[in-house]
């Protein structure tokens, strides 16, 4: 019986991932592919009974984070502890799990028009300030790169300055929307993805990270204990372990991935009793009011 292996990694190369993956011939699973311009959201999918799956691997950080998703049924879920060949990334939050074990990040960066404004933000407390009050954007509060921004903010300077942050921005739909906001000088600022951000010097565009490095937006993989270990050994060989698909997906998205050093740069991420003691419905509500 095939194995069953939800995919909703990077948006922007999904088919790509796809197209790699069917090469990879892997007869021990039969995999689902969600996100962006798919047929059904994963997050929808996990909110549906009867769900079906044995190894997930995603960027949907509701997936995990949410209280009432994978995050209440860790119990069932490998601890991934024990896996020590699996190199680590220099961001002790993000393993703060054993069940959610990062295969790579995409990272959310600064990028700012000079020839549209003379403030030069080197971090995201400044953001939230006054001064900034239209200047911002991002997208969106519907998606991983919104949502991570915003608990990235709140778990470091607290829920007024989170709120301050969203007053301050005109949020778009996706992130591309917003860097193309900031590309056409239509806004001066936005926090995007470095997929984005690589073609920053056009249009005197420049990226920053900021000080207190750049918002992770992890894809995590979890799996089931009822998988049996030889297809979870054969998932981690043929795919989260080859270094060939890291290296590719580094160079068409920019990603940070715990194979390529050259791809690592200093990462915020919650600490898990932030992530622990928000309650999702308080966090749902202040997104709602924007």
């Amino acid at each position: 019986m095939k194995r069953k292996l939800l995919w909703n990694n990077i948006c922007l190369l999904s088919r790509f991932e796809e197209e790699y993956i069917n090469t990879l011939g892997l007869s021990d699973f039969e995999v689902s592919y969600y996100g962006m311009g798919r047929e059904t959201d994963l997050y929808d999918y996990f909110k549906a009974e009867n769900k079906e799956w044995d190894i997930v691997v995603s960027t949907n950080t509701d997936v995990f984070q949410n209280k009432t998703l994978l995050h209440s049924q860790r119990d069932t879920l490998v601890s991934f502890y024990e896996k020590d060949l699996y190199p680590r990334l220099n961001a002790p939050n993000l393993y703060s799990e054993a069940q959610f074990l990062p295969f790579i990040v995409i990272p959310l960066v600064i990028v700012i028009n000079t020839s549209k404004t003379h403030l030069r933000p080197t971090s995201l407390k400044e953001l939230c300030m006054e001064e900034y009050r239209g200047k911002v954007t991002f997208g969106g509060i519907h998606n991983s790169a919104g949502r991570s921004l915003i608990k990235a903010v709140w778990s470091l300077y607290g829920k007024s300055s989170a709120k301050e942050l969203l007053i301050n921005s005109i949020i778009g739909s996706m992130p591309a929307a917003s860097f193309k906001k900031v590309m056409d000088g239509d806004v001066p600022i936005a926090v995007v993805p470095t997929i984005f951000a690589a073609r920053s010097g056009l249009n005197d565009v420049i990226t920053v990270i900021p000080s207190e490095g750049a918002v992770a937006i992890p894809s995590f993989i979890a799996v089931k204990k009822e998988c049996p270990k030889d297809c979870n050994n054969s998932f981690f060989e043929t795919i989260a372990e080859n270094k060939d698909f890291h290296q590719i997906l580094w160079e068409r998205g920019k990603i940070i991935s715990p194979y390529i050093s050259e791809s690592q740069i200093p990462i915020c991420y919650p600490e898990k009793s932030f992530l622990d003691s928000l309650n999702d419905c308080e966090f749902y509500d202040l997104l709602q009011e924007f």
